[in-house]
């Protein structure tokens, strides 16, 4: 290292000294070798700053990596603890709204089992229509939460459309009818159509778009069930009605959650939500929706679906079908686990209607659960879930491990009606899990079954 005293600027020299002998060896003369390497450790110094710097931004950058992995572990537990709590409120919300609707559709159903003046029938009516409306709306408030939460799976299989149309066309024509419209849909054509679905997700999708074409036609109308082939080998399903049509500039709204077509008749009873839901479950099964329309002439919805192959099935597992018949020449006795007077007294009530010599025995506590069902061994349990010190599945749990209980079908009905629960009670052994407000009809034949 040199300093030039004229400039006072230092600078850096490679010396190197070489002896020059004489043939005795002596040294004569010294070789001096002198090279500028300056800018050499002007490079070497860079070199190590950049090495310093380097590491530096390597040690940052890994330090802000490690705090973003920590944030995002944060955050996905933060999502994972507001999904279960979406979760929780859904099941709650799905359990207060569904039992006081429960106690208002049953009693209003049994009442139609009486004697009722013409003013007293069309004031139920209106209880019963407004009921409805008001349990579609939770169904629908619900399914869309529920698919916007990610608790909405779909199970893809081989579909026939020619039995899926028959079916939702069979289900809807008692509205149809009263409505003086006509139903045309292609039997024969679709015999040999099959396409990749979630079947209970279409049907959904089917009896929402069929359903509308009825309600928001005009008298005597028509509504057709059409359907064509497109590219990519999918087929386009069509329902047109020849109702009042839609405007140009709401078509781009149906599909929003709450929103209506402005010229949609106001004394059509509607949520604004069903044609949401259609989107969305068609959505999950990476199908399309749409829809075209004309004032005055009427609306085409359409779903687009991948076509399948005919699925044959080689094997068919055979399951107990036979239900439980108590051996007990009494008569048929009916346990029902249930905390909610109104629901036990509707239960009580509509059995004497239909099933008046079976013996109905109620409690709401596991203890006493087990022990009636060991006294009077029931044709048919009816489990509610949301008991007051324990939850239903504790007491289903219980049946299924005692070797004398085991085989007595049990039947959940309870006002909790997400998928995961209705999967979970199913898996642990539930002939059959009925959702709150409870259709008569249907539990009328729940009691045939198995009090017959």
């Amino acid at each position: 290292q040199h300093l030039k005293k004229t400039t006072n600027e230092v600078t850096f020299q490679n010396v190197t000294v070489t002896s020059i002998q004489n043939e005795k060896n002596t040294i004569i003369k010294l070789m001096v070798i002198i090279q500028d390497i300056t800018e050499q450790k002007a490079n070497e110094h860079k070199i190590l700053e950049l090495n310093l710097s380097l590491e530096k931004r390597i040690e940052k950058r890994t330090e802000e990596l490690r705090n973003s992995n920590l944030e995002l572990k944060k955050a996905q537990l933060e999502a994972e603890f507001a999904n279960q709590a979406k979760s929780e409120f859904l099941s709650r919300m799905s359990h207060e709204l569904r039992t006081p609707l429960n106690s208002i559709l049953g009693f209003a159903q049994l009442l139609e089992f009486t004697d009722l003046k013409a003013n007293q029938q069309r004031n139920l009516d209106f209880i019963l229509k407004s009921g409805d409306h008001l349990l579609n709306l939770i169904n629908e408030v619900l399914d869309i939460s529920r698919i916007e939460a990610g608790m909405v799976s779909v199970s893809l299989e081989t579909v026939g459309l020619n039995n899926l149309i028959e079916d939702v066309a069979e289900s809807i024509m008692p509205a149809a009818i009263s409505k003086s419209v006509k139903v045309h849909y292609p039997s024969s054509e679709l015999n040999d159509i099959y396409v990749k679905a979630d079947l209970q997700k279409l049907k959904q999708i089917f009896l929402n778009l069929i359903n509308n074409a009825i309600k928001y036609n005009k008298e005597n109308g028509t509504v057709t069930v059409d359907f064509e082939f497109v590219p990519e080998n999918k087929i386009k399903v069509h329902f047109k009605d020849t109702g009042i049509g839609i405007s140009e500039k709401d078509l781009p709204k149906l599909f929003i959650p709450f929103e209506r077509a402005s010229n949609a008749n106001s004394n059509i009873e509607g949520t604004g939500l069903g044609l949401s839901v259609v989107e969305k479950l068609a959505k999950l099964m990476d199908a399309k929706v749409g829809v075209s329309s004309e004032i005055g002439k009427g609306s085409d919805f359409w779903i687009e679906l991948p076509v399948a192959a005919k699925c044959i099935e080689n094997l068919v597992k055979e399951v107990n079908s036979e239900p439980f018949k108590s051996d007990n020449s009494a008569g048929h006795h009916l346990l029902l686990i249930e905390d909610n007077n109104a629901n036990i007294e509707l239960i009580s009530e509509l059995l004497y209607y239909v099933k008046p010599q079976c013996h109905v025995h109620s409690c709401m506590s596991k203890q006493e659960a087990i022990s009636l069902a060991k006294e009077f061994h029931p044709s048919l349990i009816l489990l509610d879930l949301n008991l007051p010190e324990i939850h239903g599945s504790e007491i289903l749990d219980s049946l299924k491990s005692e070797e004398e209980l085991k085989n007595i079908p049990v039947v959940i009905v309870s006002a909790d009606a997400t998928a995961k629960q209705i999967e979970t009670m199913i898996k642990k052994g539930a002939e059959h899990y009925i959702t709150k407000p409870i259709n008569v009809n249907y539990m009328v034949k729940i009691f045939e079954d198995y009090l017959s």
